[in-house]
């Protein structure tokens, strides 16, 4: 984690920023850091997500150094604490007008499943948990899971008629079922002998030098030759291939459509079964000499019926993403100059913030 970004669920859970205007310093009170629509954003709030950010840079691995206070980076923090502030401010007001509200039912209920799930249903390890965050039971109950839940409650009313129909599903598969995510390509498997020599007639790696092609191209002639009159191809290959993965398994391996280079592909897919190729010339490898020894493996493409309950639940969440998008860029539009930051606390101006100034 960077020392400088405060991890807060609320953020995450929407996955973008909502950028806020903001105006003089002169209407918040010296007590907040800003006024969100008439809400007061206390400093001592910032205060206390400061301390959260010192207890976890204590939990890093390495530990990390908390920044002083009126450094740059401390500055920085301030700031994205006060952001977050205002982002769970505009969040409860938009929640207000929508009538969601979070009971202390509710509250106990998620609390309880935290612990239940993390924790082993062990409070006590739930508490301290807590306290190496540099919070209390009180404070998480008060404001961090209410306000996560606020945001739970908002993104299921914001998204709640986002829908893929049948025929949704099935465009989209049509449209993408040549993709590798649903099709498995062509694929044989093959013997190969590799080689490759520099000027001076002897063995070279390509990567390691450059290829006499004249030469090379002479001994893989005389292999190609030694192998029509009868020669063993493992042999020569374990002799001879600079293909050191392949060649303990006599030059084994299986390719797919797609995933070598192109000279080797286009003959190995179109020999018959246990045909020996004349050298096939790589400008980066050297030469090939090629024996398939299965017959090819048809493409395989995943029926409909198979991937649809995949293919609805990926366009159900770019759809929900794109409805929370839409709305966040609504939010801004609703908040602009109704949000004021108290002086050193302003957002910086950025590309999804372009309404933001410097109070």
């Amino acid at each position: 984690m960077r020392n400088t970004r405060l991890l807060v669920a609320a953020l995450v859970s929407f996955g973008v920023l909502v950028a806020a205007g903001c105006g003089g310093s002169s209407v918040v009170p010296p007590s907040s850091v800003a006024v969100v629509n008439g809400e007061q954003i206390s400093r001592s709030a910032v205060d206390e997500l400061l301390v959260q950010a010192k207890a976890s840079y204590k939990q890093q691995t390495p530990p990390q150094t908390f920044p002083e206070a009126g450094t740059p980076e401390y500055q920085d923090l301030q700031k994205q604490a006060a952001t977050y502030l205002v982002r769970q401010a505009e969040y409860r007001q938009q929640a207000k007008e929508l009538g969601i509200t979070v009971t202390s039912a509710e509250i106990d209920t998620a609390i309880a499943g935290i612990v239940k799930t993390y924790f082993s249903g062990d409070r006590k390890k739930f508490e301290a948990a807590l306290r190496q965050q540099g919070l209390t039971v009180a404070q998480y109950t008060k404001d961090i899971e209410p306000n996560q839940l606020v945001v739970t409650k908002l993104t299921a009313a914001i998204t709640k008629d986002v829908t893929v129909s049948d025929a949704d599903a099935k465009a989209y598969y049509e449209k993408n079922k040549g993709t590798a995510a649903y099709t498995t390509p062509e694929s044989r498997t093959m013997r190969h002998i590799l080689v490759a020599l520099d000027s001076k007639g002897k063995p070279v790696e390509p990567s390691a030098g450059t290829i006499d092609f004249a030469k090379t191209k002479e001994l893989a002639d005389k292999l190609y030759a030694q192998l029509q009159a009868g020669a063993d191809f493992a042999t020569l290959e374990k002799k001879y291939s600079l293909d050191t993965g392949t060649n303990q398994q006599g030059g084994t391996l299986t390719i797919t459509k797609g995933q070598t280079v192109p000279e080797y592909e286009k003959v190995a897919f179109a020999l018959k079964t246990g045909t020996i190729s004349k050298p096939v010339y790589s400008k980066d490898y050297g030469y090939f000499i090629i024996k398939p020894v299965s017959d090819l493996k048809p493409a395989v493409t995943k029926p409909f019926a198979a991937v649809e309950k995949s293919i609805k639940s990926t366009l159900l969440s770019q759809r929900k993403n794109d409805a929370l998008s839409a709305w966040t860029k609504k939010l801004e539009q609703t908040y602009k100059g109704k949000v004021k930051y108290a002086d050193g606390y302003a957002p910086p101006v950025t590309s999804t913030s372009s309404t933001t100034t410097t109070g």
